[in-house]
């Protein structure tokens, strides 16, 4: 790991002790997977908010605050501040239950993989159609692991790789290869 990658992963443990987030309770937490599929508003548009409230209740567990927040739920905290898809109002949004996140778009991968592998899940962009020659879309997954080269998702929409006929998205395999020709580049982490 990098001096600049393990500085950054120093920093999010740094930003989690505010939360009363410890390595330890980092790696006790687990996330818990919730479908945009049954949302009741816009449900194939609402990955984003979806994929956010993954990462809210893993900080919710892992602070020990023992709240539980579904989608819909949440989906009303995002829409006091505007449309879901954009990351500015998820941001804010997250902020109401007393978590500063932001949304980096520096398209630093490492630091992603540092951050799986210290426990922590992050939200991430992808182009979730078309080829790997020519990707397209737009979606959210929130990562939860990696190890040899798959990263390990929940995906609000179902499976990427069964080109989402399969529809439970818990806990879903993405490879390496096939994460860096659709990933755009974006990601939330702790403020």
């Amino acid at each position: 790991m990098s001096t600049r990658v393990k500085d950054g992963v120093d920093r999010q443990l740094q930003r989690a002790k505010k939360y009363r987030i410890t390595e330890k309770s980092i790696s006790l937490t687990k996330t818990i997977y919730q479908s945009q599929r049954d949302n009741r508003k816009q449900p194939h548009r609402s990955c984003n908010t979806t994929a956010n409230c993954i990462y809210l209740n893993y900080l919710f567990n892992a602070s020990g605050n023992a709240r539980f927040v579904k989608d819909d739920d949440f989906r009303k905290q995002v829409d006091k501040f505007g449309d879901t898809i954009y990351h500015g109002v998820q941001t804010r949004a997250i902020k109401q239950y007393g978590f500063d996140t932001k949304w980096m778009t520096d398209k630093d991968l490492p630091f992603v993989i540092a951050l799986l592998e210290t426990g922590f899940p992050v939200p991430v962009n992808i182009l979730h159609r078309g080829s790997l020659r020519r990707p397209t879309g737009g979606h959210i997954i929130t990562l939860i692991g990696y190890r040899d080269g798959v990263f390990t998702a929940h995906d609000p929409y179902g499976t990427l790789d069964s080109n989402y006929k399969n529809p439970n998205g818990a806990y879903s395999k993405v490879k390496l290869s096939v994460f860096k020709k659709r990933w755009q580049g974006g990601y939330r982490i702790l403020a």
